[in-house]
């Protein structure tokens, strides 16, 4: 396949937020059906960490808004400087309906979480059924120990092996298995 070819049949899937505004990710499909799973295990990963932080936001500001209704703190008063009275709500109705709004946009948000973190699972579970079948394929051996387990590139270095021309087992080195870790990182910016 030549490489205009390849580059005529790519077929792009954006994904956007609600408002779509930001894309997150091109996931980019060519003819032989190869598509980059490191890429859409990163956008999911990067999806599911704005939808928490936001989450996050939301809950700061949900805060923020109840301390504002409820009653103020009690205080010691001084009367040798009059000072305004603490932030009262004027329009209490106006007050519900804000409240009333950030937490239907937390629940919005958490609903989202919770399909993003389910397609993580999905992911997941295919990558893993993939690397039962590419049991020596190190770059793809590295993302899963590295990237979904989560394990230390020292400690994968200390247990993978290969076998040379003779049958000996032969750790492979650390700084060798940075540069494929580096590798997969750089196909997971490939958008």
């Amino acid at each position: 396949m030549s490489m205009t070819n390849a580059t005529n049949n790519i077929y792009n899937t954006n994904i956007y937020t609600k408002d779509n505004n930001s894309k997150y990710n091109t996931i980019q499909v060519i003819d032989d059906d190869s598509i980059n799973i490191y890429s859409i295990y990163h956008t999911l990963r990067v999806m599911f960490a704005d939808i928490d932080n936001k989450i996050k936001r939301l809950y700061k500001k949900m805060d923020k808004l109840i301390k504002l209704g409820g009653p103020s703190d009690v205080k010691a008063q001084t009367y040798d400087s009059p000072k305004a009275s603490s932030s009262i709500v004027e329009n209490v109705s106006q007050y519900y309906q804000d409240l009333v709004d950030v937490k239907n946009e937390i629940l919005n948000q958490e609903k989202e979480r919770n399909r993003i973190k389910k397609q993580i699972e999905d992911v997941v579970e295919t990558i893993l059924d993939i690397a039962k079948l590419r049991k020596n394929d190190i770059e793809f051996i590295v993302f899963v120990e590295h990237h979904v387990k989560g394990r230390r590139l020292v400690d994968i270095s200390k247990n993978l092996y290969r076998k040379d021309t003779y049958g000996r087992k032969i750790r492979y080195d650390y700084g060798y298995i940075r540069n494929v870790n580096s590798m997969i990182i750089e196909k997971m910016r490939q958008m």
